[in-house]
């Protein structure tokens, strides 16, 4: 019997340590023998796309690293999503300012206190004579400040490291959060972010202990119920962060946590921890809340020194509650660890109120693996949420299951989070994978060419994830076609294919040509457009797994010859309509002048951007003049839509 070195790796894979995924993560930032400066800008640029879950093309991103750049390497703006369907949500901004700390640059608490100071210092004004980049996001961030609500919008100074930072240098992070908020008005806030806090978002979680004191009643082997007083919540959660440097980490499991995110709060929950007024006092939280749910591996009864009840839970996450806890964590962070020497009779009135305040609270012990219970669990416990079952669907069956088939058809890593592929590397060396793509940006490139939603998917991150509005469009009821067939992995695969030719045409940030750097989502309009007038021109079917059977099939090496005349044509167009030399130009757009005052971005996310020539009649001359192209006869020669049409048929 012969057995292939392939399934020897894939059936006898090892579980991977840390180290060896720093080992596989870092071989980017080093290759090809970059200088000291390169390296820290590829490090900090990797390692904050995986952390906040973003492209590297992504519009609001900033690189600032260089001389004179007030201690900001990277700048970002996460922007609250005007267009949010949850009415009890409020989104605010967030600028990430990140400090990049690759190797001996990092030098411990002298290294966080000297940034500290000068990125403080750069925000209030007082660091004159700062490169263009940064002198650009200071004169922004200060118009900011003038306009930023304290408790929704925030300005977070991010630290990141090879390792993660000691216990002591977490706590020197809160005392110099505590100064630059006296400094900056209660709005600056200190992350840190490691290499080590991707990995453990993986498959790897941090195998960890926390102390929670709570009354608690044990009611089976697998269920505990009880009540936990606020205040020692907000304890257990500071003690999580304290370990993990990343709060997120304790929602990995919460289908939901995209809506208690870094930037948005329930608004709800917020006034009555608050105390806005009488019939919202802080005492009353646990009678308005349904409380929380707890998935652990294990719990463990103990007594402290003051001889009261602790509960120790091992690897803890939250199922349900992921808004609740999210809240509380804001806002007594705001009010309890914001600093400040002399005592507030308000601050003191409204903690009074609070030692009253409890939460319901519900653990359940599922064990090491238990999959199973832990996504019924997290199904019934959201189910007054709303939490549609196609969430639980999309996110544990049929991400996994195309996941599988786009690795055994196509040998293509679907990467579900980032970081992910470079664990894959880590763990299957010897597994012969074509290339990687990332699941959430494939969504981004079908929405804008299929469903022609380019605006939408150059400016909104928040409607296509799970429950989002885009995201149900895709994978929900409504994204079926005509014959009832659903979303899947031939689709993911053509979405990938599309994102292929952008990346091959120097589509994104980095194109050298300007009319491609900000266009990426408005050419996969343009191209899967002209797939599709042309199926509909010689009468064939044209909706959602059509164009995607047609890509696949032109994207095949074999007709290589006729995709590229589709390239050129939606090329084309974007140059054109981009060009200064052209009168039929976006330039020209009565729109583009008047409502968008001659600002591209704001153009470009508009959400009726490439939907129709009454709204973007300069776009759609530029593209007729394509189609005409695609038609034209050469003597004799078909022309290039019948040689299109011809290979689609499998003539």
């Amino acid at each position: 019997m012969i057995i292939s070195l392939q399934t020897v790796f894939i059936t006898m894979t090892p579980k991977i340590t840390y180290s060896d995924y720093v080992k596989e993560w870092i071989k980017e930032i080093e290759s090809d023998n970059p200088s000291t400066r390169e390296k820290g800008l590829r490090f900090s640029k990797k390692l904050i796309t995986q952390w906040l879950d973003i492209d590297e093309d992504d519009d609001n991103i900033t690189y600032c690293d260089g001389t004179a750049d007030g201690g900001i390497d990277i700048a970002y703006l996460d922007k609250a999503d005007a267009n949010n369907e949850e009415d009890d949500i409020a989104s605010g901004d967030t600028w990430y300012l990140i400090q990049s700390k690759y190797g001996s640059a990092f030098r411990g608490k002298t290294s966080l206190y000297d940034e500290s100071i000068k990125v403080i210092d750069t925000i209030d004004g007082k660091r004159p004579n700062l490169n263009s980049l940064s002198q650009g996001i200071k004169d922004k961030l200060s118009y900011f400040r003038m306009k930023a609500k304290a408790g929704y919008d925030k300005i977070v100074l991010v630290f990141a490291t090879v390792e993660p930072l000691t216990s002591e240098q977490q706590r020197f992070l809160q005392i110099i959060q505590t100064e630059g908020q006296k400094q900056l008005e209660g709005i600056f806030n200190v992350e840190s972010v490691s290499i080590r806090t991707i990995f453990d978002r993986l498959e790897n979680p941090v195998d960890l202990t926390i102390p929670l004191k709570i009354s608690l009643q044990k009611t089976s082997d697998e269920l505990w119920l009880g009540t936990t007083r606020l205040l020692d919540l907000y304890e257990f959660l500071k003690n999580y962060k304290a370990k993990t440097s990343d709060l997120d980490q304790l929602f990995e499991k919460n289908v939901r946590k995209f809506l208690g995110s870094r930037k948005k709060v329930n608004m709800k929950i917020q006034k009555t921890l608050k105390g806005e007024d009488d019939n919202e006092n802080p005492r009353y939280f646990g009678l308005y809340n349904n409380g929380i749910t707890f998935v652990v591996k294990d719990i463990v009864e103990s007594r402290d020194k003051n001889n009261d009840v602790i509960w120790t839970l091992h690897n803890p996450f939250i199922v349900n509650g992921c808004q609740t806890t999210r809240s509380i964590w804001e806002v007594f962070q705001s009010k309890l660890d914001s600093g400040g020497s002399n005592e507030s009779q308000i601050i003191n009135a409204w903690k009074k109120e609070v030692e009253q305040a409890i939460v319901v609270t519900k653990i359940a012990k599922i064990g090491e693996d238990n999959n199973k219970l832990l996504l019924a669990i997290t199904r019934h416990t959201n189910s007054q949420n709303a939490v549609a079952e196609k969430d639980f669907i999309s996110l544990d069956d049929n991400f996994k299951e195309w996941a599988e088939q786009m690795k055994k058809q196509y040998k293509i890593y679907l990467e579900t989070q980032r970081g992910g592929w470079d664990s894959e590397r880590t763990k299957r060396l010897a597994f012969n994978y074509k290339d990687h793509a990332n699941a959430f940006d494939l969504l981004k490139v079908f929405a804008a060419g299929w469903l022609s939603e380019a605006g939408a998917a150059f400016g909104r991150n928040a409607a296509f994830v799970p429950d989002g509005s885009i995201f149900k469009k895709i994978i929900g009821k409504e994204g079926a076609d005509n014959n009832g067939d659903m979303f899947g992995v031939e689709d993911l695969f053509a979405a990938y294919n599309l994102s292929a030719v952008a990346k091959q045409n120097n589509f994104g940030r980095g194109a050298e040509q300007i009319a491609r750097r900000q266009s990426k989502f408005l050419f996969y309009s343009i191209f899967v457009g002209l797939i599709k007038w042309m199926l509909e021109r010689e009468g064939f079917p044209s909706g959602l797994r059509d164009i995607s059977k047609a890509i696949n099939i032109l994207s095949d090496d074999k007709n290589k010859e006729c995709y590229e005349k589709i390239i050129q044509a939606a090329c084309a167009v974007i140059d054109n309509y981009f060009s200064n030399a052209e009168t039929k130009s976006i330039y020209n757009e009565d729109t583009f002048k008047d409502d968008f005052n001659n600002n591209i971005n704001g153009y470009l996310k508009w959400e009726k951007i490439g939907k129709s020539e009454k709204d973007c009649p300069n776009l759609f001359y530029r593209i007729d003049i394509e189609k005409a192209v695609l038609q034209k006869k050469n003597g004799s020669k078909k022309s290039p839509i019948d040689l299109i049409i011809e290979t689609i048929k499998g003539k």
